[in-house]
């Protein structure tokens, strides 16, 4: 985990990279800048990592983050101490096109997948990451270890072994720890799930605490605050469906399983009333065809969808 130290110096490479934004975008620097610009550029890796993310964003808003300077560097600093990152740049400044292209996890993530696909990501170390549709990863590889975060969605790990560096998640409150194995994880609103299908990962929430070991087969859940539920057996032939396209459940709550559909659907899905989000349902289909999906989902569980506008809908 990241030290306060870190996260300041991070947020700080931020604030300066969005300022050297706002002033490329007035026009070329003059000498003096320039020389400022390049060995601010040069004084940390960070420094330039962090550049680059952030003009590779803005170079689709155009010339949106330019219109109001002052107010882009106020809703980031305002941002970045409540904790919520760029989302107040995003929300002040470059409003609903860069929310909705994912402008905020774009900064963070070195790998992110939209609606409409799954995508293989290939490691330095030869691993591999199998992301499933509105996911998104960050990797942090060093010297004495192998550190990747699942900022949202769902993924499948194929880790290459290596003793000498150990292989981390941080997905939810939760962090998977192994040497070289294969396993799936995967986050919604209500917890983070690990499922496993070669060998041992070891669990424990990100917090501390007591950490859980699960093998081949075996599948667990932790919700937000870190604590763990039952250990459950799992058949390897069905344990991560999605890679072959289909969304499989069993005794599942509503809202986690129109979740995971939504995944693959523009806008958001809301389900009303809590009985119904409450509900527990099985069932499997074929994720070929998201939105047919939906229509028998609603035939299937007895219930009603209806599109307001087309960025949300909401199902009752």
């Amino acid at each position: 985990m990241d030290s306060p130290s870190q996260n300041n110096q991070m947020r700080k490479a931020r604030e300066i990279a969005v300022d050297w934004l706002l002033r490329l975008d007035d026009g070329p620097l003059d000498a003096g800048e320039r020389l400022k610009f390049e060995d601010w550029l040069a004084a940390d890796p960070m420094h330039r990592s962090v550049f680059e993310k952030a003009r590779r964003l803005f170079s689709v808003s155009g010339k949106a983050l330019a219109e109001k300077p002052e107010e882009t560097r106020r809703a980031l600093r305002k941002g970045e101490r409540r904790g919520a990152g760029l989302l107040a740049l995003a929300a002040l400044v470059l409003g609903a096109a860069f929310w909705f292209a994912d402008g905020p996890l774009r900064l963070q993530a070195d790998a992110i997948t939209g609606i409409d696909g799954t995508r293989i990501v290939e490691l330095t170390d030869g691993s591999r990451v199998h992301l499933n549709a509105s996911s998104a990863i960050a990797e942090d590889f060093a010297a004495n270890q192998r550190r990747i975060r699942l900022l949202r969605g769902e993924a499948y790990f194929e880790v290459a072994p290596d003793a000498e560096r150990p292989f981390l998640v941080e997905a939810g409150a939760v962090r998977v720890r192994v040497l070289g194995t294969a396993f799936n994880v995967n986050v919604t609103a209500q917890d983070t799930e690990v499922t496993v299908t070669e060998n041992t990962v070891e669990i424990a929430a990100l917090s501390g605490g007591q950490g859980v070991a699960l093998s081949s087969g075996e599948r667990i859940a932790w919700d937000g605050s870190g604590q763990p539920g039952p250990v459950e057996t799992v058949p390897l032939d069905g344990a991560v469906p999605w890679r072959s396209g289909r969304l499989v459940f069993e005794e599942r709550p509503f809202e986690r399983v129109t979740e995971e559909i939504a995944r693959h659907l523009r806008g958001r899905v809301v389900v009303m009333g809590e009985a119904l989000r409450a509900r527990r349902i099985s069932g499997s289909f074929d994720m070929t065809d998201p939105s047919h999906v939906l229509d028998s989902f609603a035939t299937v569980f007895g219930v009603r969808v209806a599109q307001v506008g087309p960025l949300l809908t909401v199902i009752y």
